[in-house]
C-alpha cells in the first residue's frame, strides 16, 4: 500500500481524545500526534508514538494495544518497520499477564510482513525470543538466539541497538540456565552497546556479573571488568564488599581471598548466585594464584614442580593434580602432569587482558 492511499478512521481521532482526558500528563505529547495525524506528518508522527509507548504508566495499562488496534494498525505502512517494532516491543508489556497472545501477535505480524529485511528480520526474532523467555520455552528461546547469532555473522552495517536487546535478551536466557560464563560474557556485551542504562540498573546488573566471575568455572581474567567505569560504581555501595572480593581474587593472593570470604560470609549466602558454590571458591582462587605463578614465568620455565605450586596456593600436595587438572580441562593452560617427578609443564596460557602492572611486566621481560 502507498502511503498516500493510507486512511485514518474518525475513530483513531476519538481515541486520541479520550487519552487526553484519561491521561491530562501526556496532553501535549497527544495533541502533536492529533495535529501531525491530521497533517499527515508521518515522520513525526512516528518519533511521537515511540515516545508515548516508552510512557510507564501506560506500558502497566492495556491502552498501548487499544492505540495499536485503533491507530497504529491503520497507518503502519507509512512508519519505519523498525520504529514500528519498537512500537510493538514497548507494546508487549501490556501482555504480561499472557504472553502467549503476544507471541501470537508478533508471529502474526512477522507472517503478513513481507517487506521486513535484514535487521528488521532479526528484530522481530528478539520479540519472539522475549515471548519465549517469559513462557520458559527454552529450547525454542536457544534456537532463536543461535538463529540470531548466524543473522548477525558477517554483517557490520546494524544498528547498535539492535545488538543491545540481542545481548539483553542472551543475558536473560544464560541467567535462567544459570550459565553463568555465558551469562557474564554477554551482560559484557550488553553494558557495552546498551546506552540507555541508569546508574541503578548498571549498578544490579554489575553485582550479578561480579557474582558470576567469581563462579564461573572459565572466568580468570577479572582486569577488564575492574577497569570499566560501571564496576567502579560499586564502590561506597551497598555492594562494595563484592567490588573487594573481585580486587582480592584479581591479586590472586591466596589467603588474603579466603579471609575476605570468611568476613562475607553471610553476605554469600544471602546472594542467589553465589550461595551454591561457596565450596568452589577456594577452588577457584588457587587455581587463579596457579595462573598468576604460570604467567611470572618466562615461556622457557614454565615446568613447576608441586612443591613450588603448594607455596604459592597455600595448599597440600595431593591436592596439586586436582587444582592442575582443572586448570587444564577448562581450557586455561595447555601441557601436562608429571605424577611421578610430581611436576607441571605448561606449555600454553589462555591470552589475559593486561593490566598496567603486567604490561609493565611484559615490558621488562623485552629488554
Amino acid at each position: 500500500m502507498d502511503i498516500n492511499d493510507v486512511e485514518v478512521p474518525n475513530d483513531s481521532f476519538k481515541l486520541i481524545q479520550n487519552l487526553i482526558q484519561k491521561y491530562p500528563n501526556l496532553k501535549t505529547l497527544l495533541e502533536d500526534i492529533d495535529s501531525n495525524l491530521s497533517q499527515r506528518l508521518w515522520y513525526q508522527l512516528s518519533g511521537n508514538l515511540i515516545t508515548l509507548s516508552r510512557d510507564p504508566t501506560l506500558q502497566q495499562s492495556k491502552d498501548l494495544i487499544e492505540i495499536y488496534n485503533g491507530l497504529v494498525h491503520f497507518i503502519q505502512p507509512t512508519l519505519n518497520p523498525m520504529k514500528y517494532l519498537e512500537y510493538v516491543q514497548n507494546m508487549l508489556h501490556n501482555y504480561k499477564n499472557n504472553m502467549k497472545e503476544a507471541l501470537n501477535f508478533i508471529e502474526n505480524i512477522e507472517s503478513k510482513s513481507a517487506k521486513f529485511k535484514g535487521e528488521e528480520k532479526i528484530f522481530i526474532k528478539i520479540l519472539k525470543g522475549f515471548c519465549y523467555l517469559d513462557l520458559n520455552q527454552m529450547y525454542e528461546l536457544e534456537e532463536i538466539i543461535k538463529n540470531i547469532e548466524h543473522d548477525f555473522s558477517g554483517k557490520f552495517e546494524i544498528d547498535s541497538s539492535l545488538y543491545a536487546q540481542y545481548y539483553k535478551l542472551c543475558v536473560s536466557f544464560y541467567e535462567k540456565k544459570q550459565d553463568y560464563d555465558n551469562f557474564y560474557s554477554n551482560a559484557f556485551q550488553y553494558l557495552a552497546y546498551e546506552t540507555k542504562l541508569s546508574n541503578e540498573e548498571k549498578l544490579e546488573l554489575c553485582y550479578k556479573m561480579c557474582s558470576a566471575m567469581l563462579i564461573g568455572e572459565k572466568l580468570y581474567n577479572f582486569s577488564e571488568l575492574i577497569e570499566k567505569d560501571f564496576f567502579k560504581l560499586m564502590h561506597g555501595t551497598k555492594y562494595e564488599w563484592i567490588s573487594n572480593l573481585i580486587l582480592y581474587f584479581n591479586s590472586a593472593k591466596v589467603d588474603q581471598f579466603l579471609s575476605m570470604v570468611e568476613q562475607n560470609k553471610q553476605r554469600i549466602n544471602e546472594n542467589q548466585i553465589l550461595r551454591g558454590h561457596v565450596d568452589f571458591l577456594p577452588v577457584k582462587i588457587r587455581i587463579a594464584a596457579l595462573l598468576e605463578l604460570i604467567f611470572q614465568k618466562n615461556k622457557n620455565e614454565r615446568t613447576l614442580t608441586f612443591e613450588e605450586i603448594c607455596k604459592v596456593c597455600l595448599t597440600e600436595e595431593d591436592k596439586i593434580e586436582y587444582i592442575s587438572m582443572k586448570a587444564l580441562s577448562h581450557g586455561l593452560i595447555k601441557g601436562y602432569i608429571d605424577q611421578v617427578e610430581k611436576k607441571l609443564t605448561v606449555n600454553w596460557i589462555q591470552p589475559k587482558y593486561l593490566d598496567k602492572q603486567k604490561i609493565i611486566l611484559m615490558q621488562d621481560r623485552l629488554i
